[in-house]
């Protein structure tokens, strides 16, 4: 049985690979043009009758810049927000944020609203594609 901890996985991945999940085994497959060992793409190419959902990770959507913004919003000291704001907007945007996070020490808040972003977009996916996720995976 798959948790809300791996759709997290398969969204913000950093490898370049495909992920879908199988609504019959109820898991997720992990492929790309070098790693297939379950075949997955002719089962995915094969299929006809909706058993996999893909799962649509980081690289066709851009969530750090988002997910920066909205904990810059957060943030009650103007200058510090500032100062984060315009971290993201330079060149080298997330080591910049990472900098200045660390500089006025919010790191460690940054990695909680970073972690609960994710999970808040684990969720928002399987309340579109698979509801059933979610009823005893909380």
């Amino acid at each position: 049985m798959i948790e809300l901890a791996d759709i997290v996985d398969a969204i913000f991945s950093s490898y370049d690979c495909m992920y879908y999940y199988d609504t019959v085994d109820d898991r997720i497959l992990m492929y790309s043009d070098d790693y297939d060992p379950d075949d997955c793409a002719s089962m995915i190419d094969d299929d006809s009758e909706g058993r996999f959902i893909f799962i649509e990770d980081v690289k066709y959507f851009n969530p750090g810049w988002e997910c920066m913004s909205h904990f810059i919003s957060t943030v009650d000291n103007e200058v510090i927000r500032d100062k984060l704001d315009g971290a993201i907007h330079r060149k080298g945007a997330f080591r910049n944020f990472r900098k200045a996070l660390t500089f006025h020490g919010l790191l460690e808040r940054w990695y909680a609203f970073e972690n609960e972003f994710q999970k808040e977009r684990a969720i928002a996916w399987c309340k579109v594609y698979n509801p059933s996720l979610l009823d005893n995976r909380m």
